[in-house]
């Protein structure tokens, strides 16, 4: 009767974000302020794999610049598997830009810095764990 008593009371008071953290995320290198870093945060590598920006995305934000630098909190974020899709919307137009031959023309970059190959990479490279209470995160863009 007491453990079934104690598991209830366990249940109550453990809070529901407790197998949650906060992902921060520094993006630096920047070449300028102009525009914004829009961030997409996949949850899966289905969602990643099809997405060509932020569709399917667990998350998306769109980050100010300030000297090169964008940062940027995720709050209460369930512990799992995540990877990061992000580029610098230079002229605002909320998609990254690319040449004739689909070549982007604004600083892109992904999760662990993982670069493709003609595209990309793949999840697996990008992909990291977030299993505690705070992670932080840096991505430099390249161009």
């Amino acid at each position: 009767m007491n453990k079934i008593i104690v598991a209830l009371i366990a249940s109550v008071v453990s809070p529901a974000w407790a197998d949650s953290g906060n992902l921060e995320l520094t993006v630096n290198g920047l070449q300028n302020d102009q525009g914004t870093v829009r961030v997409a945060l996949f949850h899966t590598s289905e969602a990643y794999d099809k997405s060509a920006e932020d569709e399917g995305a667990f998350q998306s934000v769109e980050i100010p610049i300030q000297k090169g630098v964008a940062r940027y909190v995720f709050n209460g974020i369930p512990y799992g598997d995540y990877a990061i899709k992000l580029y610098h919307d230079e002229n605002g137009n909320k998609k990254l830009d690319t040449n004739f031959v689909g070549i982007p023309k604004e600083p892109y970059g992904f999760s662990n810095n993982a670069r493709g190959t003609l595209s990309a990479p793949e999840y697996v490279k990008a992909k990291f764990t977030l299993d505690a209470a705070n992670k932080a995160i840096e991505i430099k863009p390249y161009k």
